[in-house]
């Protein structure tokens, strides 16, 4: 009887013990599923945020086209930010022919609005030998530039280059007057003449 026992015993054992492997390859399958859905979501999820980004860029890229065209550079300034910072996320993607052009238009839109913004400055002229106001300049296409608060907005918009480009451009022409004066190495450019060159500064 005890042997009958012990017998039937480690039959349910083992009848256990396969449930239990079959139980475990159950789980395996399910967690293996989860898992397979999950990296499907994720993946989902990635792919709509791009479109997204896609579809905020290429309004935003129309946008600046527009905006730039009617010369309303503090719209464009801002757009140009947008534009930007949404093409960094555009960056691995280079190689596709629609991102590509989407960064050649941009970059046309950016050399043409600094070339606009370059001639703004150079109607200016010499303030030194000026009397009118400069807050209000004409882009030479008949239209006009409002401020050039909003001129300075597309130039910071363009980055660093474009500044100090823009700057030294500005500069070199502010100071054309002075550097024919007072030339380099001619008796009015010695220390003696200092109150003289201030007074053409202030």
């Amino acid at each position: 009887e005890a042997q009958t026992a012990i017998l039937e015993l480690h039959s349910k054992i083992d009848g256990i013990k396969s449930k239990a492997e079959e139980s475990e390859r159950m789980v395996l399958e399910i967690c293996r599923d989860i898992q397979s859905l999950d990296h499907a979501k994720r993946n989902l999820q990635t792919t709509i945020t791009a479109l997204k980004r896609l579809h905020m860029l290429l309004t935003a890229v129309e946008q600046l086209s527009a905006t730039a065209g009617e010369k309303q550079y503090r719209e464009a300034a801002n757009l140009l930010d947008a534009v930007r910072q949404l093409l960094t996320h555009f960056e691995p993607y280079a190689a596709i022919p629609k991102i590509a052009e989407l960064q050649a238009t941009v970059a046309a839109v950016s050399t043409t609005l600094e070339r606009e913004i370059f001639d703004a400055f150079v109607a200016i002229g010499h303030l030194a030998d000026s009397v009118a106001d400069a807050s209000i300049v004409s882009d030479g296409a008949g239209g006009s530039l409002g401020s050039l608060s909003d001129a300075c907005l597309v130039v910071d918009a363009l980055g660093a280059h474009a500044r100090r480009k823009q700057v030294e451009a500005f500069c070199a022409q502010q100071l054309a007057p002075y550097a024919k004066l007072f030339p380099r190495g001619q008796d009015v450019a010695s220390l003696d003449q200092v109150e003289r060159r201030f007074v053409w500064f202030r």
